[in-house]
């Protein structure tokens, strides 16, 4: 149940950050200084891991080298972006693709999250202040994949 409503919230949240981003954006630079920002950004990426490291603990799936893909991939990795908006694509794709795979299998999981992260640039272009951008679809399709890779090392 909870991976169901995980990932709907995923699903759901995806377009609405497309399509209502800028404006968040605005609010949350009118809120926060650009520091303080970056840091709401870079916790919820550690909270993010941190779950992530714990579910593979759990499971007793927990080895160095995925516990090393997590940290690079959704903490280290995101903080090396320019603006903390990029660093918001590995926390929504990162969550789509793990439950994702909690409800499907491998490739279906991972197809889905490709075709969402696509769809997402794709709807952008059409949007009047939003612009599609490949590198944000590689990004997506990243983060889906290593999350969804995750889900399957704890599944084994």
């Amino acid at each position: 149940m909870r991976w169901r409503l995980l990932w709907v919230l995923s699903l759901l949240f995806i377009p609405v950050l497309s399509f209502y981003g800028r404006n968040l954006q605005a609010l949350l630079h009118s809120l926060l200084q650009r520091q303080y920002a970056d840091l709401l950004v870079s916790l919820m990426l550690l909270v993010m891991t941190g779950l992530f490291l714990a579910w593979l603990s759990s499971k007793r799936r927990i080895h160095w080298q995925s516990a090393l893909v997590v940290i690079l991939v959704f903490f280290i990795g995101p903080l090396f972006l320019e603006r903390f908006e990029e660093r918001i694509h590995f926390i929504l794709f990162g969550l789509l693709g793990f439950s994702s795979r909690q409800l499907f299998r491998y490739f279906p999981a991972l197809l889905l999250t490709y075709a969402v992260s696509g769809l997402d640039e794709l709807w952008q272009w059409w949007l009047p202040d939003r612009v599609g951008d490949w590198r944000d679809v590689f990004m997506n399709m990243f983060a889906g994949f290593v999350a969804v890779w995750i889900a399957e090392r704890g599944r084994r």
